[in-house]
This record gives C-alpha cells, sequence and structure tokens, in this order.
C-alpha cells in the first residue's frame, strides 16, 4: 500500500513482523548510521530508536550472508520491547543473503521488526514478497516501470495476468508442449515478473482482482522453484 510522510516509517514497521518499504534512495541514504546501532538523525527524513541494529551494503554494494547471520544472532538475543532491525538498500542482497533472511522468516522473534529499506520491488524473490508487508512511498512512482525482463517474458506475463482459467490452460499447454517447451528458468521468469505487474497493477490502481492473482501466482513459483512437476503446477494452482 502507499503511505504519504517518510516520517511515519517507523510507527509503520512497528505494526508488523517484516515490512518492506520502497522509498527514494537519498531518503535510505539520508539515514546515516555510526556501527550498527547508532543513528544520525539531522538529515535523515525519519529516525529510528536509538536500539535499532543496522546493516548496510558493503564496499561492493553487496548484502552478504554473514551479514544476515550477525543480525540472527543480534535478533535471537531476547527482546522485551519493541527493537528494529532495519537493512539499508536491501535490494542489493545477495542470493545466499536473500534466501538466509528467508529462513529468518520462517521463525519471527517476538518483538523484533524486520524492515528492507529499498528503491525497487523488483529486486526480490516472490518468497520473500510473499511474507512481507510492502509500502511503497507515494511521491516515489517505480510503479510504471516494467519489470527488468526480455520483451518475450514480460509479454507471455501480461498474457498470463489477464488470462482467464481456460486460457491460462491453454498458455500452459503451449509452454510445455514438446515444439515450443520452456525450461525451468524461463517459466520462473515469466511467473516473477508476473507477480511484479500484478503488485504495480494493484498499487497503480487499488483493483484488489490484481492483489487476489498473487497468492496462487507465488504457490506456483515456488513449488516449481522447488523442483515441482512444472505443468502440474501451473495447472493446479492457475488454471
Amino acid at each position: 500500500m502507499f503511505f504519504d510522510d517518510l516520517e511515519n516509517l517507523p510507527a509503520i514497521a512497528e505494526k508488523v513482523g517484516f515490512s518492506i518499504f520502497i522509498i527514494p534512495k537519498n531518503a535510505i541514504d539520508a539515514l546515516q548510521t555510526t556501527g550498527k546501532k547508532r543513528i544520525k538523525t539531522a538529515a535523515a527524513p525519519f529516525a529510528f530508536p536509538n536500539t535499532t541494529y543496522y546493516l548496510e551494503p558493503d564496499e561492493k554494494h553487496k548484502v552478504k550472508v554473514d551479514q544476515i547471520r550477525d543480525l540472527e544472532a543480534e535478533m535471537t538475543n531476547k527482546q522485551l520491547t519493541s527493537r528494529f532491525f532495519v537493512i539499508k538498500h536491501a535490494e542489493l542482497l545477495n542470493d545466499s543473503a536473500e534466501n538466509a533472511a528467508l529462513k529468518l522468516l520462517e521463525e519471527p522473534k517476538e518483538h523484533c521488526h524486520l524492515v528492507f529499506l529499498a528503491t525497487n520491488i523488483s529486486a526480490f524473490l516472490p518468497t520473500v514478497l510473499s511474507r512481507a508487508s510492502i509500502y511503497v512511498y507515494r511521491t516515489k512512482n517505480p510503479l510504471e516501470t516494467p519489470p527488468a525482463v526480455d520483451q518475450k517474458v514480460l509479454d507471455e506475463a501480461k498474457l498470463l495476468l489477464a488470462a482467464s482459467p481456460s486460457k491460462t490452460f491453454d498458455l500452459v499447454n503451449r509452454w510445455t508442449d514438446k515444439k515450443h517447451k520452456l525450461d525451468r528458468p524461463d517459466v520462473l521468469e515469466i511467473l516473477g515478473a508476473t507477480i511484479e505487474i500484478a503488485y504495480k497493477s494493484y498499487f497503480r490502481t487499488s483493483n484488489r482482482a490484481f492483489l487476489r492473482k498473487v497468492p496462487s501466482l507465488l504457490r506456483a513459483y515456488e513449488n516449481i522453484e522447488g523442483n515441482g512437476h512444472i505443468k502440474l503446477q501451473l495447472t493446479a494452482h492457475l488454471c
């Protein structure tokens, strides 16, 4: 959903266990940290409590799995009151770090609020998005930007999002027949692009029909990614 005032970001994050905020880059960069727990708030458009644990990209512009493990160790300390764990530029999580974060989300810790600050919603795995409360700063509009995929993938994703169950069945048959058979990465790329378009379409229009398509798309993605039978999973969840 949208939010209008960056100052309200910490209060919004405190209402949920895991949140992703899509906000301008300069707002993230203004959140200057000293070490992992202190913050210089003068230039920042919002402020977290001084007990907040911060994690940010290294000098190679990546957030790595070792950093997530350090965060997990800090989070396992018993929290008696609300505490924030903030990852700046979370779109720079490498694959291992993002998977480690997924495992972290499987067992939420009491009083812990994990916050991803990012500039691009399409950078995250669908499995991460499915577990997050997602907020987009209203004056930033990444919603008009199409997914970063080839035009052929984008065209298939648009067809899938708009298709009725019977038309979806025709798509699935085309993707899996011997002549046009797509491999697993191709199918996952189409599903990922479809999920991104569905989210962006909902945020742009507030039409919940787009949002209602997301859970089945996510289930199909997760099961196919987990080596499930491609045609059976597509048919079971989308047709």
